[in-house]
C-alpha cells in the first residue's frame, strides 16, 4: 500500500527539516527547523489517533449506560 502524495510530501519536508536541525547552526534556526520537522508528524498522528480515542470513549460510555439501564428499570408514562 502506497502513501498518498500529500502524506509523502509531509514526511519528506519534516524529515529534511529534522536532519537540517541537527546540522550546527544558530539556536534560533535549530529550534525553528525542529518545530517544522515535528509539527507535520504531530498533525498526522492527531488525525490517526483521535478516531480511535473517540471509539474507545464511546465504548466505555455505552457500557456504563447499559449497566445503569439494566439496574434501574425504565418507567415510561403515557401522556395524553
Amino acid at each position: 500500500m502506497r502513501a498518498q502524495p500529500v502524506v509523502t510530501l509531509f514526511g519528506v519536508v519534516a524529515g529534511v527539516a529534522l536532519i537540517a536541525a541537527a546540522v550546527p547552526a544558530t539556536q534560533r534556526w535549530a529550534i525553528a527547523l525542529a518545530i517544522l520537522g515535528t509539527l507535520p508528524f504531530a498533525a498526522l498522528a492527531w488525525t490517526a489517533l483521535i478516531p480511535l480515542i473517540v471509539t474507545v470513549v464511546a465504548a466505555f460510555v455505552a457500557v456504563a449506560v447499559h449497566r445503569t439501564s439494566a439496574r434501574a428499570p425504565a418507567q415510561i408514562e403515557l401522556v395524553r
